[in-house]
């Protein structure tokens, strides 16, 4: 009987040998590959997701040229001593648009979703483009009563019969 167990103790130990032996070669086969591994970039699913440039880039090129444009305006409003009807109507245009893009623009800050922005952005843009050519034509409106002033019909009527 003590053959069996003897038997049995050396197949025991035979399997713990084979066990150590395939441990330590797949140690050796891991440290043997990990100096070749170069560490990977992050996936770009994980990567921070930048911003839409159009929608943060977008509302600052407006106020930037939103700046621009009231400068002008406030420069040819200057210029006017007696502002014509036309010109108070226009001058009046214009104060309303300025207001109306700055509540615009107010509101896209607080806006979250894509669609919305864009859609608002989009409102903003085209109340800006409106603007502008209010404002270029108050411009041209201005320099016209500084050159020549305004002269309703009658004024004009006796300037051409003294003029004969």
């Amino acid at each position: 009987m003590e053959l069996g167990r003897d038997k049995k103790r050396v197949g025991g130990v035979i399997t713990i040998v084979v066990i150590v032996v395939a441990v330590a070669v797949a140690v050796l086969i891991v440290v043997k590959n990990s100096r070749r591994i170069k560490p990977a970039t992050i996936p770009v699913t994980l990567k921070p997701i930048p911003p839409d440039t159009a929608v943060v880039r977008g509302p600052k090129v407006i106020k930037r040229r939103l700046k621009k444009l009231d400068r002008y305006y406030k420069r040819h409003r200057d210029k006017i001593v007696n502002p014509s009807p036309e010109q108070e109507s226009l001058a009046l245009i214009c104060d309303s648009g300025f207001a109306r893009i700055r509540a615009g623009l107010a509101v896209l800050d607080t806006l979250r979703g894509m669609r919305a922005r864009a859609a608002e952005f989009r409102n903003t843009r085209q109340n800006y483009r409106t603007l502008k050519k209010i404002v270029y034509k108050f411009a041209k409106a201005s320099v016209d009563s500084v050159v020549e002033p305004d002269l309703d019909s009658l004024d004009r009527e006796l300037h051409r019969l003294l003029s004969e």
